[in-house]
Formats: structure tokens, C-alpha cells, sequence
């Protein structure tokens, strides 16, 4: 019985194509893949308060990769605003997690440095997904302003994502008299 007829060489050539077409399909995915699973982190402001007023400002995170803990360096300007509080969200506290929270604040230097860990409960890995809030810095606006940023300046997520997380990441409030 011989095989290499025309019918065979056309079911050769369609399947050697449609192995292509999938191994260009998944390598053009695989990069959008990739930075989806990466940890993205954003500032939640209002646009404008006014003087005098205190405001929050809530950093949010949405990460596909689990993650155990978040080290964070945030930055403000100490001319126009002043920390009232800083307090934790509630990603790292999803389906009743314990957590250690500890943060410290330079007034002078508007410099704010956050943990925020997820404990394991009985040898159980304490990582998880989603998206919410990290950390919420309430603000008091000290005197009008077109803009007065809070800024990311720095964020280590544990486990380390593939690239480093992309900061800056600023948001500004306008302060009105």
C-alpha cells in the first residue's frame, strides 16, 4: 500500500501548517500572558479636596500571581500634604487571613515605608490573587495647588514577578483654596 499519494502530502502540508499557526499563536500570547500575571498597582485619589481638608488615598493592586507579601516605598509632597493615618486594605486579608502590617513615616523627607505580610495558617501557603487595596494614606491638604502627587516609588513583591514592578506609579490631587 503506498502513502505518498496527493491526498496524503495535502494532510502532510495542512498539518505541518496548523502546528505552525498554533506555535505562533501561543508565542504571541505567551508575552501578554506573562505581564498579565504580573503584579499592576494604582493610586484611587479624588481629583480635587480643599485646603485645610483631609482626603484618602487608596493604593490598589490586581496581580493573576499569588503573592505572600508587599514591601512598598511611597512618596509625597511634605509641602502640600501631611499623613493623618496610614492603615492597611484588604487584599492580604481575603477569605479571613492574618497579616502583619507595619509602616513608618518621614514627615520632612514625604517618605512613607509599608510591609504588609500574609501569615500561613497550619503550613498552608499564605499567597493570594485578585485585586483590592494594599494600603489606604489618609492626607491632609495643607494649601492650594494644581497638583500635589502621591507617588509608588518603590514595590517588592514577594514572590519576586519575573521583571520588577513599573514605577513611578503617580497620581495627583488638585488643591483648591
Amino acid at each position: 500500500m503506498e502513502c505518498d499519494g496527493p491526498a496524503v502530502k495535502v494532510v502532510t502540508l495542512a498539518s505541518m501548517l496548523l502546528a505552525n499557526t498554533l506555535a505562533l499563536a501561543q508565542a504571541a500570547t505567551a508575552p501578554a500572558a506573562s505581564l498579565a500575571a504580573e503584579p499592576a498597582l494604582s493610586w484611587q485619589v479624588p481629583a480635587q479636596v480643599k485646603a485645610g481638608e483631609q482626603f484618602s488615598a487608596v493604593l490598589r493592586v490586581n496581580s493573576h500571581r499569588p503573592l505572600r507579601s508587599l514591601p512598598l516605598l511611597l512618596g509625597f509632597d511634605p509641602q502640600l500634604l501631611q499623613v493623618v493615618g496610614v492603615q492597611e486594605g484588604e487584599f492580604f486579608k481575603q477569605a479571613n487571613g492574618q497579616t502583619a502590617f507595619t509602616h513608618r513615616t518621614d514627615p520632612a523627607k514625604g517618605k512613607i515605608v509599608v510591609a504588609v505580610v500574609r501569615q500561613s495558617a497550619g503550613g498552608r501557603d499564605p499567597s493570594v490573587n485578585g485585586a483590592g487595596s494594599v494600603v489606604t494614606v489618609t492626607f491632609k491638604a495643607l494649601k492650594p495647588a494644581a497638583s500635589a502627587k502621591m507617588q509608588l516609588l518603590s514595590a517588592s513583591p514577594e514572590p519576586a514577578p519575573a521583571s520588577p514592578v513599573k514605577v513611578p506609579v503617580e497620581q495627583a490631587v488638585r488643591i483648591v483654596p
